[in-house]
């Protein structure tokens, strides 16, 4: 499933207000929140088995060598022939239930802006020699404030250090059906 558990560096490109016609004059409207990352390879695998593999090949023999002390990106750095033409894609895909953090460095998580009951929609990756993949996404949800709107609009087509936590699955006991 994809997430973002650790505090990841992205740019909030928009924010996009989504009001319904039916809405009533007390609910909030939605938000629409497109939003650009850079994450190794890797994050391939969680949308499709075999997709990072199309994309990257293992280094050439002569290729420049891994410097010491410094973490590789991935184990498949190099783009392959079908990763170096076929530039931007879009995934078709929807993932609901996410909760959105925008994360602030007080160290306080009053500070912090979060957004629950996402959902990620619009996906689109382009495949970067280096083992890494640029990811686009939209981010949607109707439990906007209008004080987390002020607080976005002030964010809008900058750096933000966000996390993304995927929904919690639960099993529920049948027995009693």
């Amino acid at each position: 499933m994809f997430e973002l558990k650790e505090t990841t560096r992205a740019k909030l490109h928009d924010v996009i207000v989504l009001s319904s016609k039916n809405r009533k004059p007390e609910d909030n409207p939605g938000a629409k929140l497109p939003i650009a990352l850079t994450l190794p390879n890797s994050v391939l695998d969680v949308f499709a088995a075999g997709l990072r593999a199309m994309l990257f090949d293992k280094a050439a023999a002569g290729s420049q060598e891994q410097l010491q002390g410094v973490d590789a990106v991935s184990d498949l750095p190099a783009l392959s022939a079908i990763g170096a033409k076929i530039g931007a894609f879009p995934w078709k895909l929807e993932l609901t239930g996410y909760c959105l953090t925008f994360i602030f460095g007080t160290g306080r998580k009053a500070s912090n802006i979060e957004i629950q009951d996402c959902a990620l929609s619009g996906f689109r990756f382009t495949a970067k020699e280096g083992g890494s993949v640029d990811v686009k996404f939209n981010v949607e949800s109707e439990h906007v404030t209008a004080e987390q709107f002020g607080r976005l609009a002030m964010l809008k087509s900058r750096e933000v250090e966000i996390t993304l936590a995927a929904p919690e699955l639960r099993q529920e006991d049948l027995a009693g059906q």
